[in-house]
């Protein structure tokens, strides 16, 4: 759930900054959101077994990265912006989970039966 929340929150930020000038807090604060919901879909991804995709998103953290890359021109971050933007929202659709269904007991002859 943490995961989903956050890269609804990334998608939200990186659908805000392509029509606006960014300040460079702004900047800062996007580019660390980034990054940590490309890292939370890293382990996503290998929880689901999709290596292919978990190699996409660590390029991606490390591109956005604000320690290795402290400040992007506008066109270069524009033009990341739309390429992650369109993994975020791939993603958030292909990962969608099934919830875990409850197992009944084994040992209770009656399941589904509460003890008094």
């Amino acid at each position: 759930m943490l995961t989903r929340i956050i890269s609804w929150l990334a998608i939200v930020g990186l659908i805000a900054v392509l029509p606006l000038p960014l300040s460079s807090g702004f900047h800062l604060a996007l580019q660390v959101l980034i990054c940590v919901a490309a890292i939370l879909m890293v382990l996503e991804a290998l929880d689901l077994g999709k290596t292919w995709l978990a190699g996409l998103f660590v390029v991606v953290a490390a591109v956005f990265n604000p320690v290795i890359t402290p400040g992007m021109p506008r066109a270069i971050f524009w033009l990341l912006d739309a390429m992650c933007l369109s993994l975020f929202l791939m993603t958030v659709f292909a990962f969608s989970r099934k919830p875990r269904l409850s197992i009944a007991s084994i040992t209770d002859r009656t399941p589904g039966s509460q003890s008094l």
